[in-house]
């Protein structure tokens, strides 16, 4: 899903770049929420490049049993080659 030159932006967890280090973060906090569910609420192009969307996210913590329920707004922007360039999420 993402090329090697992606970057990964997160408030919660910070900024990464390249497909190993987005999904070792990927795994992490699968590992952490094995139950995470996104609602996407909307979909939107920004520009040419960039789309954008609204979320609710629901997630139970597998070691404590704490539950996550938050909103946020995904960035996804695309390279001229039409691969991955930037993925920003943003909590609301």
């Amino acid at each position: 899903m993402f090329e090697n030159n992606v970057n990964y932006h997160s408030p919660n967890v910070g900024i990464f770049k390249g497909q190993e280090k987005i999904s070792a973060i990927m795994h992490g906090f699968f590992h952490q929420y094995p139950d995470a569910y996104w609602e996407a609420l909307n979909y939107y192009c920004d520009t040419d490049q960039t789309v954008l969307f609204d979320f609710i996210m629901t997630a139970t913590h597998a070691e404590t049993g704490d539950k996550i329920h938050c909103r946020g707004a995904e960035q996804v922007a695309f390279t001229d080659n039409e691969m991955n360039g930037r993925l920003e999420v943003k909590s609301k």
